[in-house]
């Protein structure tokens, strides 16, 4: 495999990023929608009779459904985050394991770099990467497991809010159940609608209701897959000696870059201690190793074969091969 070819299938399994990210914000924006039929269809039978003066016990039972609908939210996405990672994550593993496995086989290499030996290395990065995904704390000081639940938390406090502002406006219960359904599906603009002209007062409590509820998870979710994918494309540029030890800012396709991100992507490429951080929330752009020329590189593999020193090869077979 040539360069330009290499460069063509990282492209490639590149594109496969927003395909998977959008899989993933269907999942959890199925989640959101099974909660708020829990939600809606507890409201419309358990306080039908009453809602407008719940019983302590009517609303302690509501309390409880609404938790379990939260916990659910969190379950599902604690769960499609780090399977999507390792998938995007495993499409340009790939393509390293194929470069090197045929420049590998091009140099006879065969007897000292098992191709099975390269692709347990990258199996072992990409399950780091996923490691990590799980452990790391954000800026905001929490680990990935907290953001989502404290995420996943706010479910129940826009459903009070939705059922407080329903009551508010004097709709009964089965009104209410489908504001609900008409909240989660498709925002508070489609929710306040349904109420026609708003009564005296539930202004106050509409302006409290979030514009729409799976919002910030959603915002979580593509934040961290890029971010894990971003420590992935660095990790598996450093599993191979056919790289040169530098990074390009890759910025994400359409539209125009207001963000830092344009000024990353001129300043590239990067040397790995200089790589900048996840510059902000939602940013999808990408990296990308740059390879060493391939002549030279192939070369230097066929010379290192034969039992010359080849530095950059010797400390990779040390270091990073026979430690993987």
């Amino acid at each position: 495999m040539t360069n330009a070819e290499y460069q063509k299938q990282y492209r490639r399994a590149r594109q496969q990023f927003p395909k998977l990210t959008q899989r993933a914000m269907r999942d959890i924006l199925r989640a959101y929608r099974t909660a708020g039929k829990r939600a809606s269809k507890f409201v419309a039978g358990s306080l039908v009779e009453g809602l407008t003066t719940p019983t302590a016990k009517a609303y302690v039972a509501f309390q409880g459904e609404l938790k379990k609908a939260a916990e659910a939210i969190a379950g599902e996405i604690e769960k499609i985050t780090p399977v999507t990672v390792k998938k995007a994550a495993d499409a340009t593993a790939e393509v390293h394991v194929k470069y090197l496995g045929e420049a590998v086989e091009t140099a006879e290499a065969g007897a000292k770099v098992a191709k099975s030996g390269i692709k347990n290395l990258y199996v072992g990065v990409n399950d780091r990467v996923v490691r990590d995904l799980v452990s790391r704390t954000s800026r905001s000081g929490y680990t990935f497991s907290k953001s989502v639940w404290r995420t996943a938390g706010d479910f129940p406090v826009q459903m009070n809010r939705v059922i407080e502002a329903g009551i508010a406006q004097g709709r009964d219960a089965i009104d209410i159940a489908r504001d609900i359904t008409a909240y989660v599906n498709d925002g508070k603009t489609a929710m306040i609608k349904r109420y026609g002209k708003l009564k005296r007062g539930v202004y106050g409590f509409a302006q409290r209701i979030s514009d729409d509820v799976s919002w910030q998870a959603l915002r979580l979710v593509r934040s961290e897959l890029y971010m894990s994918l971003q420590n992935a494309s660095v990790a598996q540029g450093k599993a191979t000696c056919a790289a040169d030890g530098k990074y390009d800012w890759v910025l994400s396709s359409g539209g125009q870059h207001k963000c830092v991100c344009g000024t990353l992507a001129d300043n590239s490429p990067y040397g790995e201690s200089r790589i900048p951080g996840y510059p902000h929330p939602n940013c999808r752009c990408t990296i990308t190793p740059r390879l060493r020329d391939e002549k030279k590189f192939n070369a230097d593999l066929k010379r290192w074969v034969e039992g010359e020193k080849v530095s950059h090869i010797d400390t990779w077979y040390k270091n990073v091969y026979k430690q993987g």
